[in-house]
Formats: C-alpha cells, structure tokens, sequence
C-alpha cells in the first residue's frame, strides 16, 4: 500500500521543481529580460556539455585504475547531473552540479545508495564471493506460495546452483 503513495509523492516532487524552476526563470528574465536569458540558458546548456565530458574522463580514467575506483554510480550521477545542468532552471542546476562536482557526488551517491536499499532492488545482499542472495518464496507446482518447511531433514536452507540461460 506505500508503494503507490510513495510514486505519487516522487511524480509530485517533481512536477514541484518545474513548476519552481519555470516561476524562478520568469523572475529572472524580468530581470535580465529575454535576450540575457537566451544567451545564459545558452551558456549554461555548453556548461552542460563541457561538464558531462571533462568528468566522465575523469571518472572513466579513475575506473581503469584499481586504486581509484570509487563506485559504478559515479558514470550514472556525472551524465544525469549534466543532463540537469543543460535543463533550464535554476534549481536543477543546483541539483546537477551536487552530482557532478566530487566533493558533493559522494553525498549523492550515499543517499542513492539508501534510497535503493528501501526499494526491491536493494532487497538482494552481495556476497563477499562475489554471489548474491535473493529474498524469494517456494512456490508448489500450482504457483500458491507454501508455507510447510521442505522435506528435508536439514534446518539449513536449501541452496540451488545453476545458470541463467538466455
């Protein structure tokens, strides 16, 4: 029942920003008037640009080195950071460079990491070997969930190995 209540707050969070970032860029053109504006939201959107590509090779360079290596959410929060930046707005401007600049993107990250360990996909635990462990449910032929313990005699969980096939 919290999923959905959930969805609808993040699609109202979101509309919230357009709707701020649109009022913010009419103060600021009554102020600059339009050309100004055109011209800094031309600026901006190469700012964009020049930001996705000068960290994404920095981020890229860091990956190749073991001793570097930070986190493969780095590569996704530099590109939607830059993606934020060339959208107009004052506010997503804000929100794109916490996720381009370093020193704020592991803040970022932090808090993606907890937001996705809230959902199903945080819902899997990584193994040191490098397997994972799925929370799942046994199901009988018919699909209805069981609730007896197996046939075994053991108390230990049963563990299936195999390969996903295409």
């Amino acid at each position: 029942m919290a999923a959905p209540y959930r969805r609808y707050l993040v699609w109202a969070a979101i509309l919230a920003v357009v709707v701020a970032d649109i009022w913010l860029m009419w103060l600021i053109a009554g102020k600059l008037g339009p050309v100004a504006l055109l011209l800094l939201l031309a600026a901006k959107f190469a700012l964009g640009v020049w930001l996705i590509a000068f960290f994404w090779r920095k981020a890229a360079a860091d990956y190749k080195d073991p001793n570097k290596r930070a986190s493969l959410a780095d590569p996704f929060l530099i590109v939607l950071g830059g993606v934020l930046v060339m959208v107009p707005g004052p506010i997503t401007d804000v929100l794109g460079l916490a996720m381009i600049l370093p020193f704020t993107r592991r803040q970022v990250r932090a808090l993606l990491g907890w937001a996705i360990s809230k959902t199903q996909l945080g819902k899997s635990v990584r193994l040191a070997s490098g397997g994972v462990v799925v929370e799942s449910q046994v199901v009988d032929d018919t699909g209805q969930p069981t609730n007896s313990p197996s046939s075994d005699a053991s108390s230990e969980p049963r563990v299936i190995r195999g390969e996903i096939a295409d």
